[in-house]
């Protein structure tokens, strides 16, 4: 899902190439960011890093017709919560990236991640709410407990 590319309509994208449709990233995942904006210029992003630390870096320029691409891997030292600001000529380029690196599921421990497609800077609560329902249920039951008394 790489759109909105070119010099003519500024923009960057953030792809899971390892999993395409999720919606987080884990360790041994690859990824790729695509930035574009005017040509033959540095681009450079502002990372807000899960430590809470601010790091800028450049990685290199757009090249002659604005696209600037690269590649990497997810570590487990990646992981937290990432907001990203991607900048050619010193402009931001939108959107600001927020996303997630998870540890990896363990097939020992019987537990499964959310797999389904959702924006990379969205909160989706409908894996929580599916493998947490009693927990949910018991919690509203305790709520009404204390909010309609006793049975008195």
């Amino acid at each position: 899902m790489i759109v909105g590319l070119g010099a003519s309509n500024p923009g960057v994208t953030l792809a899971n190439v390892t999993r395409p449709s999720a919606s987080y990233f884990q360790p041994g995942d690859r990824y790729q960011i695509k930035v574009s904006g005017p040509p033959n210029s540095p681009v450079s992003v502002t990372v807000k890093l899960p430590s809470g630390d601010m790091s800028s870096t450049t990685y290199g320029s757009t090249d002659a017709a604005g696209n600037f691409s690269m590649v990497g891997d997810i570590s487990v030292e990646h992981i937290g919560h990432w907001i990203e600001t991607w900048h050619v000529a010193g402009q931001d380029v939108a959107p600001v990236l927020a996303f997630d690196v998870l540890k990896a599921a363990s097939a020992s421990s019987g537990s499964s991640l959310p797999t389904e497609a959702q924006p990379a800077t969205g909160f989706d609560l409908s894996g929580f709410v599916s493998q947490n329902k009693w927990l949910l249920i018991g919690g509203a039951a305790v709520v009404a407990f204390f909010m309609f008394g006793r049975g008195k």
